[in-house]
């Protein structure tokens, strides 16, 4: 019979298929470095260009700027180290070739496409769903929103292309067919899990460590940080596995584990080297910073540590603070990331969008309720400076928007890199004196917010000099707009924060240490609130990511904010964060359970 090597790699897992060799098969894993039929554990050290293969070999090849692909270039049964310079298009492969095939905008997804027994130099575009292989063939499957996860669905002996659909958990094999399975957060970790020569269907859900294989198994191995490796360890078929980038654990299930590599190592049994984009439903810890962002001491704790989402005040709005480098503090944190835990994190900016603070730029002297007409009233908290406002009006949406004195919170945001926007104030609609303003001036405070988001998610997206088509819009807090208007709600907000859904603080509001700023029941200031806000959660579940902000601490023997992280946040199917109403500070007592290594103080 024909040999036929199937090594293809995608998005950080493996995927092998089978040698046959007469009547014998033999599985000839991607990272099998010495031709033994296993994977080999093995890293990729960007800081270096260093290739370190356990009880194999060592080399340089490469550096910082280099997306890892190792993959059998020869057809000799053997992985040979390569990277794709995703700048230029530029791809190396030790030993052999150097070539140009692709763009900044493109996915490696190197296959055994034509089952001629080597790697093709291939490349998915997901702006436009191309699939470019290099010498082969050029088609469009999939797009923007999808992974390209290609595979010997078939036991063909040739890669299939295909994507995975994560907002719906779509699975497309070209000319094979379609499947649901996954949701929202999980990855794609298809492999021949049962060593027939097919890969399977396999999902791997970050928030709690499950494996799924379709028509297989269903177990739990691993936490939120780790990478994915399963591989042909024992020479029986691909075995789950995960790589800890904090520690450089190796576990293998029911195998090994093993410590080999460090912080900054990419494990490179494909081509798990590829920077991970943090999508919004990936995230399993986020930090909330709003006060004192501008300190040394913040700016040290930030920088140097590794959430998958951060929400941070941009700074540079409020007067005098203009010069402040936040687009070098946004930078820092995502380098530390992308450098060390390869991932580059959502970072998200702070803007109120329902109230008028007086201590921004464009706050004018004289200015005071009425004057402008647009400020209709102070704050129904008695938070001080701040003013809820007619959002219709075009004066304000000139300084959210537009651009007024100069800037705007949008532009702002989008000239110092945030990835999105986290927007205070929702619920004004549902402020008595907005309500009474949208009156007078004939519209419904509850459509012109909708407009309001439309606007700003159509500036930041399309319509700014500085424009991210993929900019988030978060909402904090009014999960009681959601059964507005459902269908618009889920078009124009990508995620919803809540606030104190079982503990909020009384005081504390600018002081870190003051015991009043957390571990309060929320029924206790409001009655009902925790009933009433898990019930307008409730159908928005599985719709969109819903996140919380409990100030909730581990203090005095009470561990209120264990039982948030281990208890009530997953037991509704949230993403919390335990902290403190100052919002100043990283919060310590405790670490997020999932937070490891525990690298800031």
């Amino acid at each position: 019979m024909t040999k036929n090597l199937i090594i293809l790699f995608s998005i950080g897992i493996l995927i092998f298929a089978e040698v046959v060799s007469g009547q014998d098969r033999i599985f000839a894993p991607s990272g099998d470095y010495n031709g033994d039929g296993l994977t080999d554990i093995a890293v990729f050290r960007p800081s270096s260009g260093l290739w370190a293969i356990r009880s194999v070999t060592r080399a340089y090849f490469g550096g910082s700027a280099d997306i890892p692909v190792p993959g059998d270039y020869t057809g000799n049964g053997t992985t040979t180290p390569g990277i794709y310079r995703s700048s230029s298009g530029f791809w190396a492969i030790r030993g052999m070739t150097r070539s140009y095939f692709g763009g900044a905008s493109d996915t490696a997804v190197p296959g055994d496409y034509d089952g001629d027994g080597t790697v093709d130099i291939s490349v998915f575009r997901p702006t436009s769903g191309l699939w470019a292989i290099r010498g082969l063939t050029r088609f469009y499957f999939g797009g923007a929103s999808d992974l390209p996860v290609a595979g010997d669905y078939d036991g063909d002996g040739s890669s299939d292309p295909a994507i995975f659909r994560a907002s719906s958990g779509l699975w497309a094999i070209r000319g094979t067919t379609r499947a649901y399975f996954g949701a929202a957060g999980d990855i794609p970790v298809g492999s021949d899990y049962s060593g027939d020569g097919t890969t399977e269907i396999a999902l791997y859900r970050p928030s709690s460590g499950l494996w799924a294989i379709r028509n297989l198994s269903r177990f739990y191995f691993g936490s939120g940080s780790d990478w994915t490796v399963p591989g042909n360890y024992h020479g029986t078929g691909s075995i789950a596995g995960i790589f800890r980038p904090g520690s450089g654990l190796w576990a293998i299930r029911g195998v090994s584990r093993l410590y080999f590599g460090s912080v900054g190592d990419l494990p490179v049994i494909g081509t798990a080297g590829t920077d991970r984009k943090v999508r919004l439903d990936q995230v399993t810890t986020w930090s909330y910073n709003i006060q004192d962002v501008n300190s040394q001491h913040q700016q040290d704790q930030l920088v140097g540590t590794h959430f998958d989402m951060y929400v941070l005040e941009p700074v540079v709005t409020e007067k005098g603070e203009e010069n402040f480098d936040i687009a070098g503090l946004v930078t820092g944190i995502r380098d530390y990331n992308i450098n060390n835990y390869q991932k580059d994190p959502i970072i998200l900016a702070y803007i109120d969008i329902g109230q008028a603070e007086n201590w921004r730029w464009y706050w004018q002297s004289g200015w005071k309720i009425g004057d402008p007409n647009w400020i209709v009233g102070g704050d129904p908290d008695d938070w001080e400076g701040c003013y809820p406002v007619a959002y219709w009006d075009p004066a304000w949406e000139n300084i959210v928007i537009y651009g007024s004195g100069g800037m705007s919170h949008i532009d702002e945001s989008l000239k110092a890199g945030f990835d999105g926007i986290y927007m205070d104030w929702v619920e004004g609609y549902d402020d008595i004196n907005v309500q009474a303003k949208a009156a007078a001036d004939g519209v419904d405070p509850i459509v012109k917010i909708f407009d309001f988001i439309e606007k700003i998610r159509n500036y930041a997206r399309a319509g700014s000099p500085y424009a991210n088509p993929d900019y988030l819009v978060i909402a904090q807090n009014a999960a009681n707009l959601y059964q507005e208007n459902p269908s618009r709600y889920l078009q124009l907000i990508d995620g919803i924060a809540l606030e104190a859904i079982w503990y909020d603080g009384t005081g504390g509001f600018d002081d870190w240490n003051s015991r009043n700023g957390y571990n309060t029941p929320t029924d206790d200031i409001y009655p009902n609130w925790t009933e009433e806000v898990l019930a307008y959660l409730q159908p928005m579940k599985g719709k969109l990511p819903i996140f919380c902000a409990e100030y909730a601490q581990d203090v005095g023997g009470v561990n209120l904010a264990t039982d948030i992280y281990s208890v009530k946040a997953p037991g509704e199917g949230f993403i919390p964060y335990c902290t403190r109403r100052s919002l100043a500070q990283l919060s310590t007592t405790p670490y997020p359970p999932t937070y490891t290594p525990q690298d800031y103080r």
